[in-house]
């Protein structure tokens, strides 16, 4: 792994999502398995359910307060309670890994509330959720950093979602206090996207399809500079220029490559 990502990693990993100052009582942890319950009384007033399901999310069950906050809005799909209600259930699905559920509910709240006082923290979390499915059980811990496992060869779709959510929130709201975070993540997601590229061009430079590796080094340096991508990527276009016959473009390409090198080393 570039030691470029390895500060990246090592920042994203002082950043735990108790980051999310608006929702402090939020507990970090595993979920607790729940025993078989009776069905969610709704003729109640909307405070009571509400008070109940997020009883259940600061006690870690996340299941119950799943269901709770969902009859609430069922029942009373209007108002603060409602508001607050889908909030916190894009936090709990968040840590059922309900990822498609997630995702949704934030998106809804979004056309719904766009100007609602926590809509930085919903955008924060449509990011974080596309941020840890791209990485995977594995890649998400601290093993990642120690056994050097490279993820770049992964689809980048979730990765490229969560660049946009998190880019999305520091556009609207620069000064967010999940902004930080938020720009950290876009650090090491771009290093991510562009070695998944870089791993493509060279797919098929091995090939001998020289045209394609050329056009996907140069989205590499349209994209992506300022990662450890791009030097490769100019040594992609050199072979490739050289393969197709374009001399003169080989020849300048070769003269970039060079130059970069002598300031990188």
């Amino acid at each position: 792994m570039p030691s470029y990502a390895r500060v990246v990693l090592a920042l994203l990993f002082s950043l735990s999502l108790s980051a999310c100052s608006l929702l402090q009582y939020l507990p970090a942890g595993s979920s607790k398995t729940d025993e078989e319950e009776p069905g969610i009384d709704t003729n109640r007033p909307a405070a009571e359910i509400y008070r109940e399901a997020h009883k259940a999310l600061e006690d870690e069950n996340f299941d119950p307060a799943i269901k709770r906050y969902n009859a609430l809005e069922s029942r009373y799909p209007f108002g603060a309670y409602a508001q607050q209600a889908e909030i916190e259930l894009i936090y709990a699905y968040y840590r059922q890994k309900e990822w498609e559920m997630g995702i949704s509910t934030a998106q809804r709240f979004l056309r719904e509330y766009p100007s609602h006082p926590q809509a930085d923290y919903v955008l924060y979390m449509q990011g974080r959720i596309n941020f840890e499915r791209s990485i995977g059980l594995v890649e998400s811990s601290l093993r990642w950093k120690w056994l050097d496992i490279d993820g770049a060869e992964r689809d980048t779709q979730y990765a490229r979602g969560a660049f946009t959510a998190f880019s999305n929130l520091l556009s609207r709201y620069p000064n967010s206090p999940y902004a930080a975070d938020a720009r950290q993540r876009m650090l090491f997601l771009k290093d991510r996207v562009a070695r998944h590229d870089l791993a493509v061009a060279r797919y098929y430079l091995a090939r001998g399809t020289y045209v394609a590796a050329a056009n996907r080094a140069q989205d590499i340096l349209a994209e992506f500079s300022g990662t450890d991508s791009v030097l490769p990527a100019l040594d992609i276009l050199v072979t490739s220029y050289k393969a197709l016959g374009l001399s003169d473009m080989e020849h300048q390409v070769r003269t970039l490559r060079d130059e970069a090198r002598g300031k990188a080393g």
